[in-house]
């Protein structure tokens, strides 16, 4: 395992947790804005892109996924370059996340014939083939389904992969129904009281209060690191910026946003791939916070439409539903749960039994799942660096 930059190796609670706080100091400051809208940047990172064969384009049918590829098919044409390729894994077995629906409805608009789609069964496991390649050569890495790239990543060698990665964490603002209320957006229903007190209240009051009858956010966790991860969050909670410009600068910066860009990118340098995670381009990011102002948009449909009315269906840009995607955790997962005997978890942190009561669950918490992948590499005497601080 190489090229993973120490301090941006998960620490014992983050993998005892599942959960990514904080902000990454060494993180380059944005660009300052260039007065352009935000999608010209992405045309600037997108036309780089295209111009390398092969060009790739992991494609969901997700709103993030279909509006990455209508902007490049459309600057392709444009710019009178070959036409990216779009890569679809499809789940057999699993008709819960089933997107085809979206996908063809997508490819349709496009007018495009060249789209590779990739079945899989239980190959994308946490701890399958796929993931232990991934394991094996660079570690554990953030989100723990990061692996995922793995086979569109194998396409694009030479050439290629561009994603939409993280819109979700792009466009979200804890804030933004209380936001909505004070600039008179929207009205305000019940269950956004506790946001606008918390959006008013003074940082060190939110921050108390986020230390408040929570209870543990992680039930296997022993109550000294329990503590520190409330700690942590509330801390996390408590500094988010009351203005969307400044929420997108400290975005830029989470500790979280870094792991992905790091792990995705060493990932496809061992397949001899660039990948290009739009949503994350510093200048796009920059120039969207300036474009939204003090108080963003009004919500992610309104956001998305902005952005890339005309061209993707409307139908697509209005979408809101999300399938959930447990089809990670499958037999290799159970296998290693089931035989676990305490390896590549840390005692004084975790509480071995409790973790084993969540990996017996038929569906077992998304946040234990570092460590399923840290037992995988005990395993395989490839443990993590020791020497990291908690």
């Amino acid at each position: 395992m190489s090229g993973f930059p120490t301090q941006l190796r998960p620490t014992p609670l983050e993998i005892a947790s599942g959960m990514i706080l904080g902000i990454d100091c060494p993180t380059p400051p944005l660009p300052p804005a260039d007065g352009r809208p935000p999608l010209k940047a992405l045309e600037d990172v997108l036309s780089r892109a295209l111009q390398s064969s092969p060009c790739m384009v992991l494609f969901s049918g997700g709103r993030d996924s279909s509006c990455v590829l209508a902007l490049a098919v459309w600057l392709a044409r444009e710019q009178g370059l070959p036409l990216p390729v779009p890569v679809t894994y499809r789940f057999a077995g699993a008709p819960e996340v089933d997107e085809s629906y979206w996908q063809e409805l997508m490819i349709r608009h496009l007018g495009i014939d060249d789209w590779i789609r990739l079945v899989f069964n239980d190959e994308l496991d946490y701890v399958g083939p796929i993931a232990q390649r991934a394991l094996q050569t660079i570690g554990l890495v953030w989100p723990p389904n990061g692996h995922m790239v793995l086979p569109a990543l194998d396409l694009a060698r030479g050439g290629t992969l561009v994603t939409g990665l993280d819109g979700d964490g792009l466009f979200y603002w804890r804030w933004l129904a209380a936001v909505n209320f004070l600039t008179r957006r929207t009205r305000l229903n019940r269950a956004d009281l506790r946001t606008l007190t918390y959006y008013l209240a003074p940082a060190p009051v939110a921050r108390a209060a986020g230390l408040v009858g929570r209870g543990s956010l992680v039930p296997w966790l022993r109550e000294s690191a329990a503590r520190e991860l409330r700690r942590l969050w509330a801390d996390h909670r408590a500094r988010e910026p009351r203005t969307w410009e400044k929420r997108i600068r400290f975005y830029n910066t989470m500790r979280y946003l870094s792991m992905l860009r790091s792990s995705t990118s060493l990932l496809g340098r061992s397949c001899d791939a660039t990948v290009v995670n739009l949503f994350m381009d510093p200048q796009f990011i920059s120039n969207l916070a300036a474009q939204a102002g003090r108080f963003g948009f009004k919500d992610r449909t309104t956001s998305m439409k902005q952005l890339f009315g005309g061209l993707a269906p409307t139908e697509v840009l209005e979408r809101t539903d999300k399938p959930v995607f447990n089809v990670y955790w499958g037999s290799y997962s159970r296998t290693l749960a089931g035989e676990w005997a305490g390896e590549g978890v840390d005692s004084s942190v975790v509480d071995t039994a409790a973790l084993a009561d969540d990996w017996a669950n038929p569906h077992p918490s998304f946040r234990s799942v570092l460590m399923l992948q840290s037992a995988y590499l005990a395993r395989q005497h490839l443990e993590e660096p020791a020497e990291r601080e908690r």
